[in-house]
């Protein structure tokens, strides 16, 4: 178990006092050395922000798949605008069908993708022309859950795990 507390950047993005604290959740080490995951410090330098051309197609902006939740949709519908906020070029919802028409008000030009079942998501994430998959926000918990995300992180596209998706 570990944990690091850093003050070294706070003054310089925030008024207060702020400490930073990076823990051990629990994940186990061989786990961790087979997905490598990387950790960098968030500054503008890193920010790679597409230039769209007016010739450009909606699949060579990238297409953002975000796997929703039923009942908690806010953090998916966020992340869905933010995304279109960025400049990718398609947005698509895959849901519950039960919460496809919370999802469908939520961003105006998005797809809505009625997915019930793990084999339902990776036939739709089976198209290559979807570049990002968002897993975990107001996903829930429970072996349905992790069934979809052992789904995504099966496929070809860079994956986002997120909330619910990590626990």
């Amino acid at each position: 178990a570990y944990e690091i507390v850093s003050r070294d950047w706070s003054s310089d993005v925030c008024s207060s006092d702020l400490d930073i604290r990076i823990a051990d959740i629990g994940i186990p080490c061989e786990v961790l050395n087979a997905i490598a995951p990387r950790l960098a410090h968030n500054t503008p330098g890193l920010w790679s922000l597409p230039r769209p051309d007016w010739r450009d197609h909606k699949y060579a902006r990238g297409s953002v798949v975000v796997v929703g939740g039923g009942v908690m949709t806010g953090a998916a519908r966020l992340a869905g605008c933010a995304a279109r906020r960025i400049g990718a070029g398609l947005l698509t919802y895959a849901v519950p069908p039960a919460a496809a028409g919370t999802y469908a008000v939520a961003e105006a030009g998005a797809l809505i993708a009625r997915v019930k079942t793990p084999a339902e998501l990776a036939r739709l994430l089976g198209d290559a022309r979807h570049t990002v998959v968002l897993i975990g926000p107001g996903l829930g918990r429970g072996t349905a859950a992790v069934a979809k995300v052992r789904k995504v992180l099966a496929g070809s596209q860079a994956v986002v795990l997120d909330a619910d998706a990590l626990s």
